[in-house]
């Protein structure tokens, strides 16, 4: 899978699980200035019908290389955006360093084919369906 069809799979599978709620996704939107002053345009915007707003910037790697090299200041840089930001990230090429980094950063989503709750559940949270938070949990009586 290209980053293109990287960017379009998490496009398209927040559009499936939240369309139905008046979410909103678009890519590739300018919005604001990077750390360094450059224009940021991030991969996927998603917007909630109630005015919220999330930033998905899509890291994809199948086989070790540059992609880690960006990653740390993609973390960073997540921090300073004008909107929630997340670094959605998936593919088998991360080093086991590099895996435990994103696994550990608050700001870092792990989404493939077939795992993809920690997506539904950051995208849930944000715009408060906790409905989707809380499916399959034990209620208290």
């Amino acid at each position: 899978m290209t980053s293109g069809e990287y960017e379009r799979f998490v496009a398209q599978h927040v559009l499936a699980a939240f369309g139905s709620r008046g979410v909103r996704v678009f890519l590739h939107v300018a919005i604001g200035r990077r750390r360094w002053g450059r224009r940021r345009i991030v991969d996927v915007l998603v917007l909630s019908a109630g005015g919220g707003a999330v930033a998905l910037e899509c890291k994809r790697q199948n086989v070790e290389g540059t992609a880690e090299e960006k990653l740390e200041f993609a973390l960073a840089d997540a921090a300073t955006a004008p909107v929630r930001s997340y670094i959605v990230y998936g593919g088998e090429g991360f080093s086991e360093p590099c895996a435990a980094l994103l696994a550990a950063a608050p700001s870092a989503i792990l989404c493939d084919a077939g795992a993809t709750r920690e997506l539904d559940v950051a995208i849930a949270c944000e715009f408060g369906f906790w409905d989707v938070v809380v499916e399959g949990a034990k209620e208290c009586a």
